[in-house]
């Protein structure tokens, strides 16, 4: 949370893209796949897609909007949030 207020509260996602853990090759010859993000696709109007995959062992997340559908600072508190949220995650099933 961000200012005290949740940017996921009012979040209106009209599509949700999880492909989960891709076991793919992250090397090809001398080259090396870094990311991947998607797949995603945006309809018309204030719509709002959200992607996510794990390859090579990252999590690789997307969230996709027009750029008049959401303010810059609630995209950047939404991403904030995001963050911490995975960050807690992980640390609650992290191995000691």
């Amino acid at each position: 949370m961000t200012n005290g207020k949740d940017p996921f509260a009012n979040l209106d996602v009209t599509t949700l893209s999880n492909l989960g853990r891709l076991d793919i090759p992250t090397t090809y010859g001398s080259l090396k796949l870094e990311s991947l993000y998607g797949p995603i696709t945006l309809g018309s109007g204030r719509s709002r897609g959200v992607g996510v995959n794990t390859t090579g062992g990252r999590m690789f997340f997307i969230f996709l909007c027009r750029r008049d559908a959401m303010p810059r600072s609630v995209l950047e508190q939404f991403r904030e949030s995001a963050m911490s949220r995975l960050d807690q995650a992980v640390d609650m099933h992290s191995i000691p």
